[in-house]
Order: C-alpha cells, then sequence, then structure tokens
C-alpha cells in the first residue's frame, strides 16, 4: 500500500505512462505491473488514497 501511495507523487511521463495524470484505473494497473500487488481493484487504490487525504 505504501508504495502505492508513493508512486501518486510520480508524473505519469516519469513513469513512461502517456497521461497527463493518473485515475485510480491506472494506479491499479501500475502497482500491478511493478509488482507492488498481485492483484488490487480501483476502489481499494481509492480508499488507500482517500484515507491518506483525511485529516486526523
Amino acid at each position: 500500500m505504501a508504495e502505492v501511495k508513493v508512486s501518486t507523487c510520480a508524473l505519469p511521463a516519469e513513469v513512461t505512462v502517456p497521461l497527463a495524470r493518473w485515475s485510480y484505473r491506472e494506479f491499479a494497473a501500475e502497482a500491478i505491473t511493478r509488482k507492488v500487488v498481485d492483484s488490487v481493484s480501483v476502489s481499494t487504490v481509492r480508499c488507500w488514497l482517500h484515507a491518506e487525504s483525511r485529516p486526523v
């Protein structure tokens, strides 16, 4: 999960993804491509990222 969150700071062009900005679907695909996870749903990625953005 932490590695997926760290990748949110990278621009898509830095990892050779032809996008202007990331979507949850692209984050999920990139995490699988990098072998961070075997599989992950788009909704799980969304939950991980939204959990981090909430104030404590």
